[in-house]
């Protein structure tokens, strides 16, 4: 019961936060999906996740590729 209402708080707090700055946060989020648009014609996204690949531990890399 404590941890939920910790919870419930904490999102309310953060809600809070996120609805003074919406107007900043709608356009970080349009910029965030056009250069996710731009990297996927591009073909920039291909790069980006063969270098993660080669950063990630073994196991996750496994754990995500047998889902």
């Amino acid at each position: 019961m404590a941890v939920a209402h910790a919870s419930r708080s904490g999102f309310m707090r953060a809600r809070d936060w996120i609805l003074a700055r919406i107007e900043r946060v709608r356009r970080g989020f349009a910029v965030l999906q056009g250069g996710m648009g731009i990297a996927i014609l591009t073909g920039a996204d291909r790069w980006v996740e063969a270098g993660v690949l080669g950063w990630l531990p073994d196991a996750w890399v496994n754990l995500t590729i047998g889902i």
